[in-house]
């Protein structure tokens, strides 16, 4: 679908960003698989598990519907990580194009955006208790990304990755700083 041609190429940006946030260690090959596949990771796995589980068999309305929700959580996301990669580029001079401005963008000119799509979710009826089951959907999607946000930053508080600096402007910022400015944001956001 058109959705997913508009999606395919965001994943690069996010492994640029990776790389320029520093997190593009090399590792054994075998390292990494015990690294994705160990117990730290099995939340982080779940999640495309439990969307799938939602999605399978599903009619198109609640497919449509579980798209909306996932968007909706990646738009507080981004949000929040757009005010942070702002702030870490007024201090490193870097642009980052998955967590920042470019990212947001994108997505907001997605055609599910657009006032034809929107007009013909405004004219979906459903009854009350279509309404109700779907309801139950976005709040599963939501109890899924808010789990794996909760876990994310449980493992960025127990660690200190990295710390960037800017050397003419003499600040310095660490991961922990940027997990709390995202954090604060998504609040704000989500308020």
């Amino acid at each position: 679908n058109n959705h997913t041609y508009e999606e395919e190429t965001h994943w690069i940006w996010f492994m640029e960003d990776l790389k320029q946030l520093g997190f593009d260690n090399r590792l054994s090959f075998t390292n990494a698989i015990h690294f994705f596949w160990g117990e730290e990771m099995t939340k982080q796995r779940q999640v495309i598990y439990k969307l799938f589980h939602l999605a399978f068999q599903s009619t198109p309305l609640e497919k449509l519907v579980l798209t909306e929700a996932i968007e909706a959580t990646a738009d507080i996301f981004l949000e929040a990580t757009r005010c942070a990669a702002n702030e870490l580029h007024a201090i490193t001079n870097k642009k980052y194009r998955y967590f920042g401005e470019i990212h947001v963008i994108a997505d907001s000119s997605h055609a599910m955006y657009s006032q034809e799509v929107h007009d013909f979710i405004e004219n979906i009826q459903l009854t009350e208790q279509m309404r109700q089951d779907l309801l139950k959907l976005v709040n599963q999607v939501y109890d899924i990304f808010t789990e794996l946000m909760d876990d994310l930053l449980l493992h960025a508080k127990a660690r200190k990755f990295h710390q960037f600096e800017n050397a003419e402007k003499g600040k310095s910022i660490e991961s922990e700083r940027l997990v709390s400015i995202a954090v604060n944001q998504a609040v704000r956001v989500a308020s």
